[in-house]
Order: structure tokens, then C-alpha cells, then sequence
């Protein structure tokens, strides 16, 4: 049996509850748990039922646990800390090894972190308690892997591996959120999920063709919101808080229930967010603030122990949301969007029955409709408001079905999604106060469809050896009318991508080697859209071919006494790689005064990064992370860097946990980045000469009163250091305060 005490995690220690807690185990092919066992690093011991079921008072100076079968193997490890106070922790146990998360993103299907071959990181915001993240995006912030750039204050793009927007792919619950319209560049489309209601942020770094399809060629974030039948009890508590760096106010009212074989969870939230105040000699930036809010409801119904269905509800919507970037550089004299709607209804139907082809099931309907307006004044034309305003409603359908025997596990699937999108533009003399029609950015009534099928297939051949092969053929089509003389633009891709890793799984360390393949066919944005951008005027290309992948990558995962070590070194080569030319419009090379640029196949490119990330345990109550990152991009052709690599940047955090306190401190730095493509170079956005490094330091904690109040305090960018993430068209913000309350019966 593995000593506990050689096992240490990357949470920080609570101090355990004397209320009882509840432990199940989950298997797909396990039925009877009645020789199993829990034992504590303090050797007390507990039987589950044959169910997996079991009731238990967390001893005193309890930190770890480990969960035993029948001959006494390690099945599971596992800290009291990952878990809040009172909740049910349900684990899942058929694959072996240390495990602090269960995430979804990496095979399509429950796996521990510890078994899965691709770099992945996992943010939970509840393990965070004295963290008060002003919007979703912000929990990314401190995950070295992960640049979060930010052109306004509503933005909060995660540059994965070097690729930025619709390279990365971002889901919730199983559904895709990239729809045919995202940008190549960057965007803001992550912040329209709700995070009142995100339970889990999974990164995974890498291309995910296999998996996924289309645009994962940085690698995917994965949202998963809450899961009523996870939550204990009845609640009903307000949140808020207050942040002085721009006097925005966020408050939102939560509430949970169980009926029965019905449990529901949802909230309500309201934000409003002033100009953001950077250090001298920046100060105000103008403009920056918008309001918005945001709302959930998610509803699981349970038919039995292994059948269930859930219901997933997300709406939000910002109004006047400015693009920063482009009024501070005096290109314009007014852009904002106005409004950003997202909503997504989804049902997924989950089945844990064995039958001969299948012991797990997840089947999802998904519909997400988005809307932007833009408003625009240029300051070429100062009498002029463009008006746009782009509808897109998306039809998905997928499943995933899981097989498990006694040495393999077979995962295959199929996804299908379908884009339609209404778009219009309006142009208002403000001098006159006439209107006319204008040219919309996409062609009106446009189409995008992408259909898929899948397989991995992961084998114990021999020992501690495993392989894992994958196989995915994808179709994508779209279609678009624009005006003469192009006419009418049908596409279709096709594209066959494999997967090959070999592991090497032992109780202290895994090793993980593997050769992956990613693509991204164009969508509308890259071949038809029509519109002002950061760099100038976008015109359509209908020539573009997908951009296509080769990944290269070794991770090892050790324990050691105290602590956990994971890092990552891979290589990626791209061909036909897409990015923005100057190119022509009805003939010319500028339109309206700005230079014309389109998107087109420019052809191949390398990214090398490495990445390490180390969690320790120091006693029962203080731990510490530590965690690195550092890419270098460059296009073949001509021995140039590619736009917006990130720099070398990392994190070095403590954290302290005992009864009602939380208490955290978090040091964030980076290199400078001067090693600019001439994209980078004729972008507003980077300082002359590159972005600057930085190092900044974070104080947080929060004190638990009693049952009903919990009060958080921050104290951010302590040496007021003047500083943003390469690329980002904001600064963030100086010495601030942050002040959180949660009230309530919870």
C-alpha cells in the first residue's frame, strides 16, 4: 500500500469538520465495493458498502486519504482540502494513480489527471475561497501555460501554446462555444459565460483534433458548470463584491435545492464596471467600463444510481462593452459592442449501465445563440456611424460511449454542429441624420457545418506500458453569397487526423510520449467577412485552405515526499498556417482610408515551448505552488517570430488554511518580449520596442464568521507596478483593494 505520507497536493490544508462526511465511489465496471477500504494518512480505516457508499467523521489532523480495493492496491489518492466543507466527494476509481481532479476535457470521458497524456491544469473556483475574480476569464490569470490577453477591460482571450482566438478551442459542458464567426485574433467570447456558475476550468494545452475537431490547435478550455446533484443540501446566499481599481460593484444571488430525484442550482448576477485605473503615468483609461449581467439554471434529474439527466441554462449580456485599443490609439472616436447576448440551452443524458458495446454513455442537445452589435465612429470619418449586428444560432448534437476491460478502454463518438448566421450593418449620417443600408460583415443567411466521428483506443500491452491511439475524420462545409463578382462561396474540408501515445504508469511517476495531429478549416470569419479590424479593413478570401499541425510532446509526472512535479516539453510544426496580408477590395489596396488586409495561407511554421509546474505541502496547513511557461514561435519561410508568443512567464504562490481563515499569497512575473513579428510590430497594443516584464504580488484571505457570513479581502498589485500581458490593448490594474462578502443560509 502506498504511504500516504510520501503523498503531498497542490491545495492547501482546512482544518477538518467534525460534520459527517459522505464518500462515493463511481466505476464503469466495478459493481461490488464491499472489500474496499478508505484509510487516512493517520491509519484509521473505513469500509465502503458494496455500493461504494460510506459515511465518516474526517479524523483530527486527517490531511490525506487513500482509497483501497479487495487486495489492498491503491486505487485513488486524494486530500480532504480539495473538497468543501460538508460536500459529498464522489470519486471515481477506474484508473489507478494519485488524483486531485476528475476532468473530461482530455479523452471525453471521466479520467484522473494523473492518467491523462496531455498536459492538462485544472482551476475549481471553490478551492480558491479568498480569490474575488472580477469576470469568468480572470481565473485563467494565473496559470503560466495560459497568456490571458485583454484589448478592453470586457476581453479575455487565453493564448494557448502561442495560437490565440479561434485556434483555441473553448467549450462548456460538452459543447463547443467557437462558433464560424469567432476571430482569428483575438476575443472576448469566454467572458460571455456566466462565471457565477463555472464549478471547473479545464486546460488542456495542445491540439485536440482527435477529440474535438476543428480550431484546438493551442489546445481547449474546457468549462464545466455546476452539477445540481453534486451539491448538498438547500442554499439560498447572496455574493458580492467591490474592487477600487475601477469602483466596480459584481453581485449576484446563488440557490440550490433538492426535490427528490430532482436537484436544482442557479443564480443571478448584476456587474458594473467603471474606467480601470492603471499606475502613473497612465491613470484612467478611457474607456473601459460597461455594464453587464448574467443568469443559470441547471437542473439534474436522476432516473437511478447510473441514469440521469441534466439540464444546462446560461444567459448573459453586456451593453456598450468599448474596444479600448482602438479610441486610446485615436483610430477611432467611438467603438464599443453593443450589446453582447449569449445564451445556451443544453440537455446531456448520462448512462453508466454495462451493456456489450458500452458502460458508459453521454449524449448531448445543445442550442447557443450569440449576438453582437458593433458601433463605430473612425476618425476618418467623424460624421459616420456604422452600425453592425451579427446573429449566430448553433445546433449541436454529440455523444461520447465509453468501454472499459480488464486491460483496455475504448472511447468513440460523434459530434455535429450547425451555424446560422444573420448579419446587417446600417450607416447613420450623424450630420443629416439620414440612414442607408450598409454592407454586414458576414454574408447574410450564412451556413457553417461541421460533423465528426471518433475513436481512442488505450491498451495495457505489457507491465507498466500503455498505448493509446486515436482516429478522427471530420467534414466541413460552409456557405455564404457575397456581392459581385464573387457571387456565391461553398467550401468543403475534409480531414482524417491520428493520435499515438505511449505511457509509462508507475505509483510514483508517469511518463507520457506522443505524436498528435490538429487542424483548423476556415470559417466565415477567415474567408468572407467584411469590416474594419484592429489593423485596418478586412476583405474576404474563398481560397483558403485548413491549416494543419503536427505535435511532438514528452510530460513526466513524479511525487516526491512532499511534493508533485509535472512538466511538459513539445513541438509543434504548422503548414499552410492562415494570418493577416495587406491585400484588395474592389480593386484597391485601401477602402474608407484604411489598408486592406486579407486572411491567406502563408505557409509553415515551428512553436517549441517547455512548461513545469510544481505543488508541495509543507506541515498540514501551508502549501505552495510554482509554475513556468515559455514558448518561441517562428515561421519557417523567412526565420521571423510569429505574432504574439507569449514571453517567459510563471507564478510562485503560498497558501494557508486553517478552520475559518484562508490565506494566500501569490507572486506573478514575466519576461520581458521584444522578439516581435512585424505584425507585432504595427500593432498598437505593444510598446514600442516590445512589452515590458513585470513582477507583481498578490495578498488575499478570507475569514469564515459562521454558517451564514464569510468575508474576503484583497490587497493586488501591492508595489503598484505599471504593467499588462503582452499583446493586451488595457493595462491592469495598480494597488488595489478588493472586498467580497458571501450572506446567506448555505
Amino acid at each position: 500500500m502506498v504511504s500516504l505520507f510520501l503523498f503531498s497536493v497542490s491545495l492547501w490544508w482546512a482544518t477538518p469538520s467534525a460534520e459527517p462526511v459522505a464518500v462515493y465511489l463511481r466505476s464503469e465496471r466495478i459493481d461490488d465495493f464491499s472489500q474496499w477500504r478508505l484509510v487516512c494518512d493517520t491509519q484509521d480505516t473505513f469500509s465502503f458498502d458494496r455500493d461504494g457508499a460510506l459515511s465518516l467523521v474526517v479524523p483530527d489532523r486527517s490531511a490525506a486519504f487513500e482509497v483501497v480495493d479487495g487486495s489492498q492496491k491503491s486505487m485513488f489518492v486524494g486530500a480532504w482540502s480539495t473538497y468543501g466543507s460538508g460536500e459529498s466527494i464522489v470519486i471515481f476509481v477506474d484508473g489507478r494513480g494519485l488524483n486531485v481532479h476528475q476532468v473530461v476535457s482530455a479523452g471525453r470521458t471521466a479520467q484522473s489527471t494523473w492518467d491523462v497524456s496531455n498536459e492538462v491544469s485544472v482551476v475549481q473556483p471553490k478551492d480558491q475561497p479568498e480569490r474575488a475574480a472580477t469576470q469568468t476569464s480572470d481565473w485563467l490569470k494565473e496559470e503560466a501555460e495560459v497568456l490571458l490577453q485583454k484589448t478592453n477591460l470586457g476581453g479575455g482571450s487565453p493564448i494557448l501554446r502561442g495560437m490565440s482566438g479561434n485556434r483555441v478551442l473553448l467549450m462548456v459542458d460538452g459543447f463547443r462555444l467557437n462558433n464560424a464567426t469567432y476571430r482569428l485574433g483575438l476575443n472576448q467570447y469566454l467572458n460571455a459565460v456566466p462565471g457565477g456558475n463555472v464549478a471547473q476550468f479545464e486546460v488542456l494545452s495542445g491540439p485536440s483534433g482527435v477529440q474535438y475537431g476543428s480550431d484546438g490547435l493551442g489546445g481547449t478550455v474546457h468549462l464545466r458548470t455546476q452539477d445540481p446533484a453534486e451539491q448538498s443540501g438547500d442554499a439560498l446566499y447572496y455574493i458580492g463584491q467591490i474592487s477600487s481599481a475601477d469602483e466596480s460593484a459584481s453581485q449576484r444571488l446563488h440557490g440550490q435545492g433538492n426535490f427528490g430525484k430532482i436537484s436544482l442550482a442557479g443564480h443571478f448576477g448584476v456587474h458594473q464596471y467603471n474606467d480601470l485605473e492603471a499606475p502613473d503615468p497612465i491613470g484612467a483609461q478611457n474607456p473601459t467600463g460597461y455594464d453587464a449581467w448574467d443568469g443559470s439554471l441547471n437542473v439534474t434529474y436522476q432516473f437511478d444510481q447510473n441514469q440521469r439527466l441534466r439540464f444546462i441554462n446560461s444567459i448573459s449580456r453586456g451593453e456598450h462593452v468599448p474596444r479600448t485599443d482602438r479610441v486610446i490609439s485615436g483610430r477611432d472616436l467611438l467603438w464599443e459592442y453593443h450589446p453582447q447576448k449569449f445564451r445556451l440551452h443544453g440537455v446531456r443524458f448520462e448512462s453508466s449501465r454495462h451493456t456489450r458495446f458500452m458502460d458508459h454513455m453521454d449524449i448531448g442537445l445543445g442550442l447557443m445563440r450569440q449576438e453582437e452589435g458593433r458601433r463605430r465612429i473612425s476618425s476618418n470619418s467623424p460624421n459616420e456611424l456604422e452600425l453592425e449586428r451579427d446573429t449566430v444560432a448553433t445546433l449541436q448534437f454529440n455523444g461520447s460511449f465509453t468501454k472499459i476491460g480488464p486491460r483496455y478502454q475504448l472511447v468513440y463518438g460523434f459530434d455535429i454542429a450547425d451555424d446560422r448566421v444573420d448579419s446587417s450593418g446600417q450607416l447613420n449620417d450623424l450630420a443629416s441624420g439620414t440612414t442607408s443600408p450598409a454592407d454586414p460583415k458576414f454574408p447574410d443567411g450564412s451556413g457553417f457545418q461541421t460533423v465528426g466521428v471518433f475513436a481512442t483506443y488505450e491498451n495495457n500491452f505489457i507491465g507498466d506500458h500503455w498505448l493509446r491511439v486515436g482516429l478522427r475524420q471530420s467534414w466541413v462545409a460552409l456557405e455564404g453569397t457575397l456581392v459581385e463578382p464573387i457571387g456565391t462561396v461553398v467550401q468543403t474540408n475534409s480531414e482524417l487526423t491520428p493520435t499515438f501515445t505511449w505511457a509509462l504508469r508507475r505509483d510514483r511517476y508517469v511518463i507520457n510520449a506522443g505524436v498528435g495531429q490538429g487542424f483548423r478549416a476556415p470559417s466565415l470569419e477567415d474567408s468572407l467577412a467584411l469590416g474594419a479590424s484592429n489593423q485596418g479593413f478586412d476583405a474576404p478570401n474563398p481560397d483558403l485552405e485548413p491549416e494543419r499541425l503536427w505535435n511532438y510532446e514528452v510530460n513526466l509526472r513524479f511525487r516526491m515526499v512532499r511534493a508533485m512535479v509535472e512538466t511538459s516539453v513539445y513541438h509543434a510544426r504548422y503548414e499552410d498556417l492562415m494570418d493577416k496580408v495587406p491585400g484588395t477590395y474592389q480593386g484597391s489596396d485601401t477602402y474608407n482610408g484604411e489598408p486592406v488586409f486579407i486572411i491567406d495561407n502563408v505557409g509553415k511554421a515551428e512553436v517549441t515551448g517547455v512548461s513545469v509546474q510544481v505543488n508541495g505541502q509543507v506541515g498540514l496547513r501551508h502549501s505552495w505552488r510554482a509554475d513556468a511557461a515559455w514558448t518561441e514561435g517562428t515561421t519557417t519561410a523567412d526565420n521571423q517570430p510569429m505574432r504574439r508568443i507569449p514571453p517567459l512567464r510563471g507564478n510562485l504562490s503560498w497558501r494557508y488554511r486553517a478552520g475559518q481563515w484562508n490565506l494566500s499569497s501569490v507572486f506573478s512575473w514575466a519576461d520581458r518580449q521584444d522578439r516581435l513579428s512585424s505584425g507585432d510590430i504595427a500593432d498598437n497594443r505593444i510598446p514600442d520596442g516590445g512589452t515590458p516584464g513585470y513582477g507583481v504580488f498578490h495578498l488575499r484571505g478570507n475569514y469564515r464568521f459562521n454558517e451564514y457570513i464569510d468575508l474576503k479581502l484583497g490587497f493586488e498589485n501591492l508595489t503598484d507596478k505599471l504593467y499588462k500581458n503582452h499583446g493586451s490593448g488595457v493595462y491592469e490594474p495598480g494597488r488595489r483593494v478588493m472586498v467580497g462578502i458571501q450572506a446567506g443560509w448555505r
